[in-house]
Order: C-alpha cells, then sequence, then structure tokens
C-alpha cells in the first residue's frame, strides 16, 4: 500500500510533500512491528530512487533523516536490518553530497561497504546494496573527479549483476534488475567522458570478472 503511494507520489507535482506525509505515516508503526521492516525497505527504495532523480526531494530533511528515526525501531533479528542500516548510509551519502562534504561521503561509503560485507552471497538484496555502493561513488567521482572512483563504482555494478539470483527480486525481466540496468547505463555514459570509442567504453563496464552464482 505504501509502495504505490509512493510510485504515485513520484509523479506529481508536489513529490516532495507527499513523500513526507508518506514517511510520517510509516513513523507511526510500533517498535519492533514485523512488517515495518518491508515498509522501511520497499518505501525507502523508491525515495532514494527519486531522492536521487531530483535534487530537490533530496534536500527534504525529514526524507533524509526518515531512515535515521525509524532503522533504530527494527528488531535486530529483522532480515530487513542490514539492508535498511545500509540504506540509511545512503540517504547520508546523498545529504553529503548536497552539502559538498566529501568527508561525509566517504565516511558513509565506508559503511555502505561494511554493511555489504555482512550480508552472506544469498542475501538476496545484497545486489541493490552493492549498487547503492556503486551509486555513491558515482556521486564522488562528480564530487572530485578522480578516475577510481568511477573505475569502482563499474567494478560494483559489475558484481551486482554478476550476483543476481535468477530466482529472486532483481532477476532479468523485473523492475529492480532495470534499475540495476540503468545504472549500469549511467556509469557508461560517465566513461564516455574518457574513451575516445563506444568499444573502449563497454570494455571499461566489465572490470569485474568474478564468478556469477
Amino acid at each position: 500500500m505504501l509502495g504505490h503511494q509512493v510510485s504515485e507520489a513520484a509523479s506529481a507535482d508536489d513529490v516532495g510533500v507527499r513523500l513526507e506525509a508518506i514517511a510520517g505515516a510509516m513513523e507511526q508503526m510500533p517498535q519492533g512491528d514485523p512488517g515495518l521492516g518491508r515498509s522501511l525497505v520497499s518505501v525507502g527504495m523508491q525515495i532514494l530512487a527519486v531522492g536521487v532523480m531530483s535534487r530537490t526531494v533530496s534536500q527534504r530533511e525529514p526524507l533524509i533523516s526518515l531512515f535515521e528515526r525509524l532503522v533504530p525501531k527494527l528488531a535486530t533479528d529483522d532480515p530487513m536490518l542490514p539492508l535498511a542500516q545500509h540504506m540509511r548510509c545512503l540517504a547520508r551519502c546523498m545529504q553529503g553530497v548536497l552539502q559538498h562534504r566529501a568527508e561525509m561521503v566517504d565516511a558513509a561509503i565506508e559503511e555502505m561497504v561494511r554493511y555489504v560485507g555482512i550480508v552472506p552471497l544469498a542475501y538476496p538484496f545484497r545486489p541493490y546494496m552493492l549498487s547503492g555502493v556503486a551509486t555513491a561513488y558515482v556521486e564522488r567521482h562528480a564530487m572530485g573527479g578522480e578516475i577510481r572512483h568511477l573505475e569502482q563504482a563499474t567494478d560494483l555494478i559489475a558484481r551486482a549483476l554478476a550476483e543476481v539470483d535468477p530466482e529472486g527480486p532483481f532477476a532479468e525481466g523485473t523492475q529492480l534488475h532495470g534499475v540495476l540496468l540503468y545504472l549500469r547505463g549511467h556509469i557508461q555514459v560517465a566513461w564516455c567522458y574518457y574513451e575516445p570509442t563506444p568499444e573502449l567504453v563497454l570494455r571499461r563496464s566489465r572490470i569485474w570478472n568474478g564468478p556469477r552464482r
């Protein structure tokens, strides 16, 4: 229900106001509610996606701090907890980008990488977590122009796609798989600034050659 409301809000003129109202509704859910983790993750994914595309939305403090307020309410054994913690770091990263604070972005990336390392390869949302770190490195590259950050983003999105479970939520043909492909395309466009031919850009997009599960 909340996820559907976020989808509708994303196309509205007052998207920021609507998302804040949805965030407020989520805050009314009691601590330890087994549905809170799923709701936070479902809504949070869409809020972060809208925020990445719209700096106006990203600048709204209630949305940025949503994860700070709700993640501590999740039960310690909630399977969504690692993902929610990771998303909280991504929200902090977005805030650091908006405030032009490279040290804040770097600290958020370090935490995001730590959470990726905690979850097993079989964790169904691990591809999303990898793509989140990739997104953060793309933003970091935009801030400082260091090519190593773009290389790290390229490596991470390749890993995310390679680790997709064909039976999981990021399987080919799903909307979530499309999100991964969109990010890979965005990174390839960034490489066009450095590489003179499409062939070299595509070669750059295949940095990681690890095993596919």
